[in-house]
């Protein structure tokens, strides 16, 4: 994790905290902070930061990859048209029962 100290005025901090990415949309994703004291204090506030979002970067989760995809897909099929969709539905499905099979 990187993150770094922004002065925003006399005694007044902004801390920046990269977070992993978003594991949906692979956006980019951050955290931000503001601190009101001597920058001592600011960096103090982001060592803590970051010590506390080390334990994101991997989420722990019992649900399977076809399952996680396919409520993906489920959830961005309002946004695409419908010749996307059959398209989608039909290369995901022949692709994705071979793939998983070869995890087995």
């Amino acid at each position: 994790m990187r993150g770094y100290v922004r002065k925003r005025g006399k005694d007044v901090y902004q801390l920046v905290v990269d977070l992993p990415k978003d594991p949906i949309s692979g956006k980019r994703r951050q955290q931000f902070v503001t601190v009101h004291g001597p920058k001592r204090k600011a960096d103090f506030e982001l060592q803590k930061l970051l010590m506390g979002t080390k334990d994101t970067k991997t989420r722990s989760s019992t649900q399977s990859v076809e399952t996680a995809v396919t409520e993906w897909f489920e959830r961005v099929i309002p946004g695409l048209s419908p010749t996307t969709v059959q398209g989608t539905r039909g290369a995901y499905g022949a692709r994705s029962c071979l793939c998983l099979e070869s995890l087995r």
